[in-house]
């Protein structure tokens, strides 16, 4: 009885060793042994059911992991990256050593980025796309969607800065009682066209414009005011609104075929969603 006394302290002893080290299997494997010798032990009674406590509660909080990287990658492929994105890191947070963990926190970063250069791009606010695109890269290096995309947003930056050294070397300045109010517009449009706010840049230029036509870059800036305007009203379904901004544009770029083409793709899906109603009646 004694042997198996001194069997039971010793197996014990392990027991506690393991939970110490959370080897919560170990423990429990070392706590059942000690039972096996003294039956009635409730110092092994008690490691046994703190070993098996561990484990489930292990495997819970390891179901409730995959769910959440499953969850992170759903919203991911639904283009919900901003939702994705406060999953990913919330799983982050409770296991940064995790390697899926990191993995899906930097996924979810690049294509949150990546997305977002992609409406900078769209509305015309190049210095936020490149900013955006930026980001993304450096979450994963040379991947050749975005590098192709920075190449595009690096081409149209140097238009536009080409494009307004021209105009501003031909363009004459304002004169009299004007000179203040114009350069307080033109200051204006390139806040609000930097900030996103495409009609209340276009508004302001518009105004630098009629006082004194030519200034600076001013018409340069119209163009690109006009044509991302436009194709902010065409993604709201403002068709024959957005064809108006882009004949603006055309009547300042008279040669740009890429207006041209909105232009006609356009009015040529306005008169095919008109025959459609027709025949609906």
């Amino acid at each position: 009885m004694e042997l198996a006394g001194a069997a039971a302290a010793a197996y014990s002893d392990s027991a506690e060793a393991r939970m110490a080290a959370r080897d919560y299997l170990g423990a429990r494997y070392f706590a059942e042994l000690a039972l096996a010798r003294v039956p009635d032990s409730a110092g092994a009674r008690d490691l046994l059911a703190g070993a098996n406590s561990a484990i489930e509660q292990g495997s819970t909080e390891g179901l409730v992991f995959e769910s959440r990287l499953r969850m992170a990658d759903s919203l991911l492929s639904y283009g919900k990256y901003e939702e994705a994105l406060a999953v990913a890191r919330a799983i982050g947070d409770v296991a940064p050593e995790n390697d899926r963990a990191r993995l899906m926190v930097t996924k979810t970063e690049f294509n949150y980025w990546q997305d977002a250069a992609r409406r900078a791009f769209s509305r015309g606010d190049l210095g936020r796309a490149r900013g955006a695109v930026d980001s993304a890269l450096v979450r994963f290096p040379g991947q050749p969607a975005c590098v192709s995309l920075r190449s595009q947003i690096d081409r149209e930056i140097e238009a536009v800065r080409s494009e307004a050294r021209r105009v501003e070397a031909a363009s004459p300045a304002p004169v009299g009682a004007a000179t203040k109010d114009v350069e307080e517009a033109y200051r204006s449009g390139q806040g609000l066209f930097k900030s996103g706010h495409l009609a209340d840049a276009v508004s302001q230029w518009e105004k630098v414009e009629a006082l004194a036509p030519g200034y600076q870059s001013v018409r340069t800036y119209l163009v690109n005011a006009y044509k991302y305007l436009g194709v902010e009203l065409y993604t709201q379904n403002h068709l024959q609104e957005a064809v108006d901004v882009w004949r603006k544009a055309a009547k300042l770029a008279p040669d740009s075929a890429e207006i041209a083409n909105y232009i006609r793709r356009t009015e040529g899906e306005m008169a095919r969603l008109k025959e459609l109603s027709y025949e609906r009646r």
